[in-house]
């Protein structure tokens, strides 16, 4: 229960990040250190849920 609560926000959380990646590669705001941060959160965040699915098994 509390694992697919947290997965399901990760999740949440994931998408919003993607969005704001993919906002500030169109506005030219990538390679940024806002940027840099967001990319690094994405990757923390995938992974996380890679740890929890394979946690599950």
């Amino acid at each position: 229960m509390f694992t697919e609560n947290l997965k399901k926000t990760l999740k949440n959380e994931l998408a919003q990040i993607e969005e704001d990646i993919e906002h500030m590669e169109l506005n030219d705001h990538a390679y940024t250190p806002c940027y840099a941060k967001l990319v690094k959160k994405q990757k923390f965040i995938k992974k996380t849920i890679k740890k929890i699915e394979r946690m599950e098994k």
